[in-house]
């Protein structure tokens, strides 16, 4: 069966209803029309002709709402609802109608909705989790990557296809010989843009995944961790690739002295005057801030005969 608006339209009234007094049908369609980012019933039927909408609401996975448009509508047509119990209706209403629709706040929320599946997916991925098996390790740290859609800006009717290359880090058993506690893994992502503001279902799969080799040196006969390069840790403090951070290879670490002046108790890593403005944007966005402050072992072990490529 196709669900249109007609059949969200009587979902819609019927939970207004039984909270108090039920909204009219002709406002409801007006309400809903702009959830999904349409000033009008009429707009919103024009976009449909042009097939700037779909013709039902079937394949429509993901919704962000247009709060600011639906309260503006809201008020313009009197209705005494605020935009929170309005939102809990269209959620009540299209899940009713549709299960495994999601309606966002925002497209932030969106984002964030995303990034939570993709961790979830790289967890629990059969190949990742077959990688971690082979590593000594003591659990899970946390899983990296980059995450650059802007899903506002996905043409409507193109499907949307990107490639994410992460890494998921492992807490090391310090008990136990080293052997790694880094997994590559790269997967794509698929999503359509149906409407203004509806999305399909976003698909991923697993492309790659591999367990990064322990820097390429041999460990000790105490089986403590290879030697590393000061990409290397970089690398680990930014929770990037060798590849990307070879770009702030110049950068110097400041001592930070006790009260005494005679004992070192941490350095402070600054990329301010070392990272391209595309570097430094993409590390403030990841982290906050552009210096680092770090152990007075962060370095040890590390040898400074030049950066790998």
């Amino acid at each position: 069966m196709n669900i249109g608006l007609s059949e969200i339209t009587r979902s819609f009234r019927s939970r207004s209803g039984a909270l108090s007094q039920s909204i009219p049908h002709g406002h409801a369609q007006q309400l809903i029309v702009a959830a999904i980012g349409h000033k009008t019933l009429a707009s919103y039927q024009a976009a449909k002709a042009s097939e700037k909408e779909p013709q039902n609401f079937n394949q429509i996975r993901h919704i962000v709402l247009d709060r600011a448009g639906l309260t503006q509508r809201a008020a313009e047509l009197g209705v005494e609802y605020d935009i929170d119990q309005l939102s809990r209706f269209l959620v009540s209403a299209f899940s009713d109608r549709l299960a495994g629709v999601v309606l966002h706040h925002s497209y932030s929320d969106m984002d964030d909705y995303i990034r939570k599946q993709i961790t979830q997916l790289v967890e629990n991925n059969g190949r990742v989790i077959g990688e971690m098996a082979q590593l000594n390790h003591d659990g899970l740290d946390e899983v990296y990557f980059d995450l650059e859609i802007v899903l506002d800006q996905i043409q409507v009717g193109k499907p949307l296809s990107d490639n994410i290359a992460g890494s998921l880090s492992l807490n090391q058993d310090t008990e136990r010989p080293y052997t790694g506690t880094t997994i590559d893994f790269w997967l794509s992502l698929t999503v359509e843009r149906l409407g203004k503001r509806c999305y399909s279902a976003v698909e991923y799969e697993m492309k790659k995944v591999v367990a990064r080799e322990p820097w390429g040196y041999d460990q000790d006969d105490d089986g403590e961790p290879p030697v590393r390069t000061k990409a290397q840790v970089i690398a680990e403090l930014l929770g990037w690739s060798v590849n990307e951070v070879e770009v702030l290879q110049d950068v110097e670490e400041t001592p930070l002295d006790g009260s005494s002046g005679e004992m070192i108790y941490g350095y402070l890593i600054d990329f301010t005057d070392y990272a391209s403005p595309e570097v430094a944007t993409k590390i403030m966005r990841e982290h906050g801030t552009l210096q680092f402050t770090v152990g007075p072992d962060f370095f040890d072990g590390v040898r400074y005969d030049g950066w790998p490529h």
